[in-house]
């Protein structure tokens, strides 16, 4: 999920926590919410989801809606943090199947301050918070990340993480297979067999999919295509019209 666990670079107090933070790896299974839509925030780390989509690895700083209902697993890693908040079946939505969002600051603040009133109901606002969230959820683009396949474990696992960390990072496999003291050949196996595609392929898709999500924040095109790894504008346009089939510039939500 390298030296800091965030995808969006605006947010300097999400980072990785201290290796020696403690928090040990967790597993929840087969969870089921009849009554209740459930929305997951990575604070840190990361989580694996298992849900009716597939396998959805939550990265840090972004948050996923699992509508009432869906039958879930959450294999969360170790030092990684998850709040998650849930709401009754009953409201209203327009939001109808397992998406993954990236979190901003009405986001952050708004789970805050449930967690605060659940804490110190005293200090509960008078406004309906959850509804607030809702509407910020539905507004928000989703991330794509639900097609974004993860390696299990391994080398490749480790590769992908750091990636997915920090799409700019150019290394090629025969650097990572080093770094990983593994081989090129293992790593480039585990890719094709576990997630379908190349190493190479899996890393555009990284990066075209973490550009979409940047972009839907309103960040530049000039900006983002520099965060995911292009060293020019024009190269990472004809990139992401090459993977979307539309230019970037057409996804940056104002």
């Amino acid at each position: 999920m390298t030296p800091t666990s965030r995808v969006d670079g605006d947010v300097p107090w999400i980072a990785r926590l201290p290796d020696t933070a403690g928090i040990p790896p967790t597993t929840v299974t087969n969870r089921l919410h009849p009554s209740s839509h459930a929305l997951h925030w990575q604070v840190c780390g990361h989580t694996d989801f298992d849900v009716d989509a597939g396998t959805v690895t939550l990265p840090s700083d972004h948050a996923i809606w699992i509508p009432a209902g869906t039958r879930h697993t959450m294999t969360i890693s170790a030092d990684s943090v998850v709040v998650p908040t849930f709401f009754d079946s009953s409201i209203t939505s327009s939001l109808r199947s397992a998406d993954v969002i990236a979190v901003d600051f009405h986001f952050r603040a708004l789970v805050l301050a449930l967690v605060g009133a659940a804490y110190a109901p005293h200090l509960a606002p008078e406004t309906e918070l959850r509804r607030q969230l809702l509407s910020v959820i539905e507004q928000a683009a989703p991330t794509g990340a639900l097609s974004l396949t993860m390696p299990n474990d391994g080398p490749a696992r480790v590769v992908a993480e750091a990636l997915r960390t920090n799409p700019a990072d150019g290394r090629t496999i025969d650097e990572w297979a080093r770094h990983t003291h593994s081989s090129a050949r293992t790593i480039e196996r585990a890719f094709r067999l576990q997630t379908g595609g190349t190493f190479q392929q899996w890393r555009t898709h990284c990066r075209m999919e973490t550009a979409k999500a940047l972009l839907s924040r309103a960040q530049s095109v000039a900006a983002v295509s520099h965060r995911v790894g292009y060293h020019s504008q024009s190269s990472f346009a004809r990139a992401f019209r090459a993977h979307f089939g539309r230019p970037p510039g057409e996804f940056i939500i104002d």
